[in-house]
């Protein structure tokens, strides 16, 4: 007969594990099928899941697992006369890492001579953020802020800015920057502001 080893889970995530098995004997019995049998060690109720292949050695990848929980499975092999099935073994999923979720949807909503106001979708319930901006070739200017929309102030006229934003979360934790926008400041309105400047005197 057949004799299957239930082997330890490796690869352990939050909300992934592999699960290991072997046939210590294959013996005369032709294997139909192998697999695995796993579920939540508390309350669960079994699942199976199959190995596609003909090595002796064996293994399953679970996904969406559920972070710190314990579960319970064992290797199995089914031939025409019997299911053989390893021990129980059992693994913990690792905790959820805390994340700070990146905003998307970073775009510019007005561009004024001087000013960009800028608008962005918040993922991590964040109340403050890091907006940074730089001309082409300069070092970053970052301010923290607490609003959104909000405005960029004190810029060059007619010129080209990057502009990126990420997110300021509890704990300390700090999202990635958003990707780059590329906005561009209004003209100053050179001949407008001349003829605002000019005034005529009859003789």
């Amino acid at each position: 007969s057949s004799v299957v080893i239930t082997n330890i889970a490796m690869d352990i995530t939050a909300t992934s594990a592999t699960l290991n098995g072997a046939l210590l004997s294959l013996g005369n019995q032709p294997i139909l099928a192998r697999g695995f049998e796993w579920k939540v060690t508390n309350g669960g109720t079994y699942q199976i899941v199959y190995f596609d292949g003909i090595d002796p050695i064996f293994d399953y990848h679970l996904e969406n697992l559920t972070p710190s929980t314990n579960y319970t499975f064992r290797a199995f092999a089914t031939t025409a006369i019997n299911t053989y099935y390893g021990n129980e073994r059992h693994f913990n999923t690792l905790e959820q890492p805390a994340i700070c979720e990146m905003p998307t949807n970073l775009a510019a909503t007005d561009t004024a001579n001087e000013s960009i106001t800028i608008s962005w979708t918040d993922n991590a319930g964040a109340t403050s953020w890091t907006v940074r901006h730089r001309k082409s070739g300069e070092d970053w200017i970052s301010t923290t802020v607490t609003n959104n929309p909000y405005t960029l102030e004190n810029l060059t006229g007619h010129t080209q800015y990057e502009i990126q934003v990420r997110a300021l979360c509890d704990d300390g934790l700090i999202s990635e920057w958003t990707p780059s926008i590329f906005v561009t400041t209004q003209n100053v309105g050179i001949p407008e502001y001349l003829f605002k400047s000019i005034v005529l005197y009859p003789n």
